[in-house]
């Protein structure tokens, strides 16, 4: 039963639909589409629109659409649209989203606005069942309501969720979805999505430093306000003064010969992340705690661990161990698999999209194999591993 039979019955009352008032506002365009990427609930929130509008993106252009985000001020700001956070009352809201194209985003009031409008719209649904709290109003054949499975997990009618089950929906079928209510072509169901990581959404930068820092070369390297200085991967020590000097950074170390570095530039340094080995002695690790900064230790391996926790008793040591055998069941052969990466990785001013590709000194693509090995396991939460139906399809 719908939400609003549900209250209309305990309340002994018939339902009616709304008349909603709505405002102009002015916009520099006419084709749009709207999204919202906040809620009343913090596990009705998908976490990878950014991706959605990457991937549609070029679609829309071509077709002179523009994307307007619609919010409140505080909500998080997506990439390469026209933010709308903040600036507008209900009202406005109403307008906009009734003078649109398309309506795309979470379980919300902007999702019944479109059905009260009838504007078509993609929908997605997580902790609670989609036929109970869909739009009551507007035409089915609009509007594509996506959910996860719900016979290998049920809902959980939770405003919060340790893993959120709305972002196991898969970005290719939002896509599809959207172009589809859009009447554009694409092939977008030629992708079929196997994993997505929890820290997809997160536009990560490492740096490897093994080069000069850059100036106006690279703004992205420029505009980092900290910097992740993999220094677990370095082998040249040359420019090494050079980064730390310069910027506030993290550190990743794994040996004793980087003490004399951390303890020159503590006060550029923001935290530390140290993975612990036999090798590395208990003086080490008490000379770094007497910097004040935040510390945090990791164990490469798992068969290790529990030496590597008697060694060091007194620091809370966490596993960084791949568990590879816990994603083997993604697919039947994962390395028939392509993968995508929020996570760059700078080295020798090359850019990599993880530390497997690193070893291979092979680049960011467009289409990126997934490779068998530990390395490419320990970063899977910034990965999208994806098949493809039809080998010559690509990205756009």
């Amino acid at each position: 039963m719908h939400l609003a039979e549900n209250y209309a019955l305990t309340a002994g009352v018939k339902i009616s639909k709304p008349q909603i008032e709505t405002l102009f506002y002015p916009l520099p365009f006419k084709n749009y589409i709207t999204i919202q990427c906040s809620s009343g609930m913090v596990s009705k929130n998908f976490d990878y629109y950014n991706d959605v509008i990457r991937l549609i993106k070029p679609y829309l252009i071509e077709n002179n659409i523009e994307v307007v985000q619609i919010g409140l001020k505080n909500d998080p700001k997506m990439s390469n649209v026209y933010s709308l956070l903040g600036k507008t009352n209900i009202r406005q809201v109403a307008y906009v989203i009734k003078n649109a194209n398309l309506h795309l985003g979470n379980d919300s009031f902007a999702c019944h606005f479109a059905g009260h409008f009838n504007i078509p719209l993609v929908a997605l649904y997580g902790p609670a069942v989609k036929e109970t709290c869909k739009p009551y109003w507007g035409d089915e054949d609009k509007q594509i309501l996506l959910s996860p499975d719900n016979k290998k997990e049920k809902p959980s009618y939770s405003a919060e969720e340790r893993v959120k089950r709305v972002n196991s929906i898969s970005t290719f079928e939002i896509c599809s979805s959207v172009l589809k209510l859009l009447s554009i072509k694409n092939n977008f169901n030629d992708y079929i999505q196997t994993y997505i990581g929890e820290s997809f959404y997160i536009n990560a930068v490492d740096i490897v430093p093994n080069f000069k820092p850059v100036n106006s070369r690279n703004p992205e390297l420029e505009n980092l306000s900290i910097a992740n200085l993999r220094l677990d991967y370095l082998d040249n020590l040359t420019y090494l003064d050079d980064w730390l000097s310069s910027r506030l950074c993290n550190v990743y170390i794994n040996s004793e010969k980087y003490l004399d570095y951390i303890i020159k530039y503590k006060n550029n340094i923001k935290q530390i992340h140290i993975t612990l080995n036999m090798d590395i002695s208990n003086q080490f690790v008490e000379k770094i705690h007497t910097l004040n900064k935040p510390v945090l230790f990791y164990a490469n391996n798992n068969k290790l661990l529990p030496d590597i926790r008697i060694k060091f008793f007194e620091v809370d040591v966490l596993s960084l161990d791949s568990k590879q055998e816990n994603y083997l069941d993604i697919c039947d052969d994962i390395c028939d698999n392509y993968f995508q990466s929020s996570l760059k990785l700078y080295s020798n001013y090359k850019i990599y999209p993880c530390k497997a590709y690193l070893n291979i000194d092979q680049t960011i693509s467009k289409q990126q194999k997934v490779i068998d090995c530990d390395d490419f396991y320990k970063e899977m939460v910034f990965f999208k591993i994806y098949k493809l139906c039809q080998q010559q399809n690509q990205l756009k």
